[in-house]
């Protein structure tokens, strides 16, 4: 691949006149484009004027501009492929096996940094003048920087060791199922699912009073396999004058170990 786009960008190259008018602009997608034709040029568009055929240009200016304009069409090439092998990845990420999470983090932070070098050479071929090329280096390292946050913040939601340890509750019921004048019994049932690898699941369950505060709790445990649902069961039983001030059930921790 980066052969073909090496050959192509010669191609595009050298099909220029020898002493034609180019000029340079950046296109819609933001991306700096070369032309010789003058009616080529949009309006309202930052144009340069790199050659002139009213010139006589030495033989050594010519291969200078021919030079900087084969870079600069490498670079935007290259800064294409690589930003869509970029987006691919990222979108991914979160979905990607726990296996493979660590080694995708691993390609889209290196392609984070290739993409930082090719604008950085970019910058330096085409910023105007030290403050243009100071600002547009600071809005880059911005995005670099959001981008590791980003990645950071995905790797505590979505990497191997939260999924490891984050159960996910599908449904919670509670029902008393016997009633005597010494205590009331409730069974319990707590369907999860795991995501992650196989573990000891552990799910706590409280019954709460209408203020929030917990008048019984019971954890209930069960080993889960990998990408499993699954049904955990118990029973609770309380004294009456504790369970006639439940006002709900709710979960309160579920982890996997």
């Amino acid at each position: 691949m980066r052969i073909q786009v090496i050959s192509l960008i010669l191609c595009f190259a050298l099909s220029y006149p020898a002493f034609a008018e180019i000029y340079s602009y950046i296109d819609s997608l933001g991306r700096l484009t070369y032309t010789s034709d003058p009616s080529d040029l949009p309006e309202g568009k930052q144009q340069k004027r790199l050659s002139s055929g009213n010139e006589q240009l030495q033989q050594g200016d010519s291969q200078a501009i021919t030079g900087e304009t084969i870079r600069l069409e490498y670079l935007n090439q290259q800064l294409e492929l690589t930003n869509i092998e970029f987006d691919n990845k990222f979108e991914i990420l979160s979905g990607v096996p726990a296996y493979e999470y660590d080694q995708t983090a691993q390609d889209i932070q290196s392609l984070k940094i290739e993409i930082v070098e090719l604008n950085e050479e970019l910058i330096a071929l085409t910023a105007t003048n030290s403050d243009d090329r100071e600002l547009r280096l600071q809005r880059l390292y911005a995005w670099s920087d959001k981008i590791d946050l980003l990645l950071e913040k995905d790797r505590q939601t979505n990497g191997p060791q939260a999924r490891h340890s984050r159960l996910e509750i599908i449904s919670l019921s509670v029902e008393e199922v016997k009633h005597s004048t010494s205590s009331v019994t409730f069974s319990v049932i707590v369907e999860v699912d795991n995501p992650g690898e196989q573990g000891m699941a552990s799910v706590k369950v409280a019954g709460k009073g209408v203020d929030g505060h917990v008048i019984e709790s019971k954890t209930l445990k069960g080993d889960v396999g990998r990408d499993e649902l699954k049904t955990l069961y118990d029973t609770v039983v309380i004294e009456p004058g504790s369970a006639l001030h439940i006002s709900e059930w709710e979960v309160i921790e579920a982890t996997i170990h």
